[in-house]
């Protein structure tokens, strides 16, 4: 069996890096040129006479990796008693999609780090559930359409979700400008979070594509 480390790097590598990883490179770059400086002077001259060039990229790719997949499925929360805003992943709810009239509701137990997912409404079974990436931001749902989809391509993907595909249209390159460092596609993660029964409070199952 995976040590307790080993499940929670394969729980990672489950989640979707959004596409996104090559807009994370320059801030590798400086992540690795920052902890190489830890090191004593010229150790990334060493490493890479040690190494070669082409180990110093993969190391840069991995990292960015990281940060890509972090953006793109992480969730934010306010610090209990403060408002001061964490991230944190969550192995199955971090791997639901977003919708702006999402289905479910997110909220963080405060005491056992868990994210509890929601049913808003009645959801039929086979119905993916949905989440509000942006819960933390409570004026998010009076957004423009615009305006939402903008601040969610930092995700790395173009808001085709029933209301903003209502609201204004599914056409990515109305919002070219506006999101020209991101890929313009529907958002959509390594698996799906279905419901399997039709009550308010569902169970959730996990499925791979």
């Amino acid at each position: 069996e995976l040590g307790e480390e080993a499940q929670v790097l394969v729980a990672f590598r489950e989640l979707s890096d959004g596409n996104v990883v090559e807009a994370f490179m320059e801030d590798a770059k400086a992540l690795f040129k920052k902890m190489l400086g830890m090191g004593p002077d010229g150790a990334e001259a060493h490493v890479e006479k040690i190494a070669g060039k082409s180990f110093l990229d993969s190391q840069v790719r991995r990292i960015a990796e990281v940060l890509a997949r972090w953006q793109s499925n992480c969730y934010t929360f306010a610090a209990p008693g403060s408002q001061e805003k964490h991230s944190a992943l969550h192995r199955y709810i971090s791997k639901a999609n977003h919708s702006c009239d999402a289905n479910c509701s997110t909220a963080l137990d405060q005491e056992t780090g868990c994210m509890i997912l929601t049913a808003k409404r009645k959801i039929m079974p086979g119905e993916q559930l949905t989440t509000n990436y942006m819960s933390a931001h409570p004026r998010f749902k009076d957004l423009s359409v615009s305006e939402r989809r903008r601040q969610l391509s930092t995700r790395g993907f173009f808001c085709l979700c029933s209301r903003c595909s209502e609201e204004g249209g599914t056409d990515p390159s109305s919002m070219a400008r506006d999101i020209q460092a991101w890929p313009a596609k529907e958002d959509s993660n390594n698996s799906d979070i279905i419901a399997t029964e039709s009550r308010e409070e569902c169970k959730i199952s996990h499925r791979n594509h």
